[in-house]
């Protein structure tokens, strides 16, 4: 499944379709261009979360679950253009994230069923998981990703 971001790139009409100068470079262009360009956009939209989860809202919480799987999936589908993917921090933490935080969906769906409020302090597994998330998140948010030097080269 395509991101949207690239979707709307390479769809019939899309930015890539276009007459303007820049459309035509991006058709001329290598792909790992496109691909810096949508894993950059994506990333952006994870770090605006901040560096810390724990300060995440609730129900944001969510948002950013849904945010490290557009990046995990982008990352998978444009690794052979950026090998770093496949290096520490990168490599596990996106997938390892995005798991952890699907415990703690996981439990807030459950608790929602059971029409119960939330406890003052999260169930064990969930509590390891968000701690899990918290480190991972410290560490990977302050790396610089592979695609980085990609996304402001142009033709």
């Amino acid at each position: 499944m395509f991101s949207q971001a690239v979707l709307q790139a390479v769809i019939e009409g899309g930015a890539i379709y276009r007459r303007s100068t820049s459309a035509l470079e991006r058709r001329q262009s290598p792909v790992s261009h496109l691909a810096a360009d949508v894993l950059g956009k994506a990333w952006e939209g994870c770090l605006a979360f901040g560096p810390s989860v724990r300060a995440i809202p609730g129900k944001r919480l969510h948002d950013f679950r849904k945010a490290m799987k557009t990046l995990r999936y982008l990352s998978e589908f444009f690794t052979d253009e950026f090998p770093g993917l496949q290096e520490e921090p990168f490599r596990s933490d996106f997938r390892t994230i995005q798991n952890h935080l699907g415990t703690v969906n996981d439990h807030d769906v459950a608790s929602q069923i059971d029409g119960g409020k939330r406890p003052l302090s999260p169930p064990e597994p969930v509590a390891v998981a968000l701690e899990q998330v918290e480190i991972l998140w410290a560490r990977l948010s302050r790396a610089v990703p592979p695609w980085a030097d990609q996304a402001t080269r142009r033709p």
